[in-house]
């Protein structure tokens, strides 16, 4: 027992990682009060630079008009839930650690594989928090695939999230041409393959189609346009001849549906436009609220969502901070985050919010460029077989 010793990096490394399942308790309230300790507690030695202080008195100035609008507890969530990755920006900007994503990415694989076991066999999804259920504890939204597979919901609350998240982190992981793949790597990445099957949502099946395309370079040589056609031809042959939506539990993955999907968020938009334009305020901060049960979230389309609670000020914050943040190593994540909030928002979720922060921070940066650099020294070192 006197040669077992805990590392300082490892401990906090396994601490971070804790956070990223705290939804599976049923709230993600401690990682906030967390961030926030951390930043009042070191606020005279906090990093910030002058745009950094911009976006926060942006945000601030949202939040106080909001609560002259609306119910101040119905604006504190929103604050939280819009806004909270800037939080944890600010909170990774000054913490000391750099997170092992793929190590990162092997913990979430594990315990959402667990659920879809533990949910399928001994235990009723609707003993667990993260599953919304109606007053007498039946499941609002019960999904059987093939009429028996329950889909696990995880960190995210919701199979598209947990399966949007998943797809964030292999996207980084694994799309990069500098990335060396090693024999840990690639078990990885097959287990994360496994899980977004397991997860059964449509959103995260596009991403991870998406995610083949681009790997292949689609169109760079004809060996690459070869298997991208491929590729395109055969989701295309599924959606559209076997029509594999027909089948129970595979409804969203059907041309009909994505083209109801389209109809359906162009009259959202509609709806939501006409809604904040009966107010003068309502179109600058989003819509008024009297209370927290009348809010917008979790719901199906985030971008449309942002802009109905937030109003111009907060959807035009949203875009400028995700483009101002976004550089050649953190692209990849910010992209996919941007394109799943057409549906269901993983960037909202505090797995989400937590990455999204992370990548957006300074310590991401140089950690990244520090990787690319081991990478071009290794592959400079590497023996030329003759």
């Amino acid at each position: 027992m006197a040669n077992i010793s805990f590392k300082k990096k490892s401990i906090n490394e396994a601490f971070i990682y804790s956070l990223f399942l705290l939804p599976l308790t049923g709230t993600g309230i401690p990682a906030y009060i967390l961030a926030l300790g951390f930043l009042f507690w070191h606020f005279s030695s906090i990093k910030m630079q002058w745009h950094d202080i911009l976006f926060l008195l942006v945000m601030i100035i949202w939040f106080f008009m909001k609560c002259q609008q609306s119910d101040g507890y119905a604006s504190t969530v929103l604050l939280r839930y819009y806004f909270g990755f800037y939080i944890f920006y600010l909170f990774f900007n000054n913490y000391k650690i750099d997170m092992d994503l793929e190590k990162l990415l092997l913990v979430i694989c594990i315990f959402v594989l667990l659920e879809a076991l533990l949910i399928n066999t001994i235990i009723k999804p609707q003993w667990l928090p993260g599953y919304p259920k109606e007053d007498m504890g039946v499941l609002k939204f019960e999904t059987k695939i093939m009429g028996f597979y329950q889909r696990p919901y995880s960190i995210g609350n919701n199979s598209t999230i947990t399966g949007s998240l998943v797809m964030i982190l292999v996207f980084y992981l694994y799309s990069s041409a500098n990335k060396i793949i090693n024999v840990r790597s690639k078990k990885i990445f097959y287990l994360a393959i496994f899980t977004v099957i397991a997860i059964g949502s449509g959103t995260a099946y596009m991403l991870l189609l998406a995610f083949f395309v681009f790997k292949v370079g689609p169109f760079k040589n004809l060996k690459r346009a070869l298997i991208s056609s491929t590729l395109i031809l055969a989701f295309y042959y599924l959606l559209f001849v076997v029509d594999i939506g027909s089948n129970k539990g595979l409804e969203k993955i059907s041309a009909y549906y994505l083209t109801f999907l389209v109809d359906f968020k162009l009259e959202q938009i509609n709806i939501a436009y006409q809604d904040l334009a009966t107010l003068s305020d309502q179109l600058l901060i989003g819509k008024k609220f009297e209370s927290a049960s009348q809010l917008i979230i979790w719901s199906d389309f985030a971008w449309c969502d942002l802009f109905y609670c937030t109003g111009y000020v907060g959807f035009i914050f949203t875009l400028i901070i995700f483009i101002f943040k976004t550089n050649r190593y953190n692209y990849i994540p910010i992209v996919i985050c941007m394109i799943g909030s057409l549906h269901y928002a993983a960037a909202y979720s505090l797995p989400g919010q937590l990455l999204l922060g992370y990548f957006m921070s300074s310590k991401f940066k140089n950690y990244a460029q520090h990787q690319v650099q081991l990478v071009r020294h290794k592959k400079f070192l590497k023996p030329i077989s003759h």
